[in-house]
């Protein structure tokens, strides 16, 4: 009996799936689908004749083929546009349209970002392209993204420059430049990374918002370098993430974000936050907007003091702003509900 196309077409996905993921197992797809062995090597052998996928030697492990492209950029008199067009969107263009409108925004703004902030003398770029996903990497040679931040905005700590990313609407350069770029992207893309001054944030809607301390090759030991990656298939419309922070069709007004708290504190794996000044590191800025989520995901405990000035103080004394927690366990609740009870 002859598959379905839809049938085929799932199982050669699964097959590309696997070994992007370094975890194609025969035997599963077979069972999976109800073909033989026979049926999964055909298909294999159908996506190397075809150069989607390759093999080093007989045996080997298979792998995806990829293109890449790299080019590095003199910082003088650059445009973001005319890198795009001359040379990024013509490496890009047989990817998929929903993919493909992510990067045309996001490595847009991201090129922008290095070549206004970071006072480098040469950007480069890296681009990697295959039938799962494209990776494209921007990284310049200028002062670090993190300790730009700390510097603007008068921070005790450069790790904290990341939960001002994660907010949006942060920027040293207000005059010019919303701060909007990063944070939307961060959201579009499946993987997204800044690697800068022996930090690395990780984000992307398959990653939680992540800070770790970690020693880099000498090759990173200055400037910073941003990575994006976005799946062919991406499920994501640009269209309707940004109205997913605005009050569309009302008003196009980037008035919503979503922080996960638990990058007040990167040291800690279950994270409890105690103090009125925990508390208003993570308001500041929060006036910007109407609505804003906090994401409680891997933190352990608030307490009183904490509490009280997220949940009571500040909607007390901004009244225009709504602070909605998520993903919190009960004694994140019970404190809550405390602090809101309290005359």
């Amino acid at each position: 009996m002859s598959l379905s196309k839809e049938n085929r077409e799932k199982i050669i996905q699964a097959i590309i799936e696997g070994i992007a993921l370094n975890s194609l197992d025969v035997n599963l797809l077979a069972e999976k689908y109800q073909v033989s062995r026979q049926t999964v090597y055909r298909y294999i052998r159908k996506l190397k004749e075809e150069n989607i996928i390759n093999q080093q030697s007989e045996g080997a492990k298979y792998c995806l083929t990829t293109q890449v492209f790299q080019k590095t950029y003199p910082n003088q008199d650059l445009s973001e546009d005319m890198i795009w067009r001359n040379d990024l969107r013509p490496f890009l263009e047989d990817v998929k349209p929903a993919a493909f409108k992510i990067l045309d925004y996001s490595v847009n703004e991201m090129i922008n970002n290095a070549i206004d902030h970071s006072e480098a003398r040469e950007i480069t770029i890296y681009a990697f392209k295959n039938c799962y996903d494209i990776k494209v990497l921007i990284s310049d040679n200028g002062v670090g993204i993190f300790q730009k931040i700390q510097d603007s905005l008068g921070l005790p700590e450069k790790r904290f420059a990341i939960l001002e990313l994660a907010k949006g609407k942060v920027t040293t350069d207000p005059d010019h430049h919303t701060g909007e770029g990063i944070f939307f992207s961060s959201k579009a893309a499946n993987r997204f990374i800044i690697l800068s001054d022996e930090l690395i944030f990780t984000a992307g809607r398959d990653d939680r918002e992540i800070l770790r301390e970690i020693k880099v090759p000498e090759s990173f030991s200055r400037g910073t370098t941003v990575g994006l990656g976005v799946l062919q298939n991406t499920n994501v419309e640009l269209d309707e993430l940004f109205h997913h922070y605005t009050e569309y069709p009302e008003d196009f007004g980037f008035n919503k974000t979503t922080v996960p708290v638990k990058l007040l504190d990167y040291g800690e794996e279950s994270p409890i936050f105690v103090s009125r000044s925990q508390a208003k590191r993570l308001l500041a800025g929060f006036e910007k907007f109407d609505f804003i989520t906090l994401d409680f995901s891997g933190v352990e405990a608030i307490r009183q003091g904490f509490a009280d000035e997220v949940f009571r103080v500040f909607p007390n004394e901004h009244p225009q702003c709504a602070i909605t927690p998520i993903n919190y366990n009960e004694q994140i609740n019970a404190m809550i509900q405390h602090v809101k009870n309290t005359k």
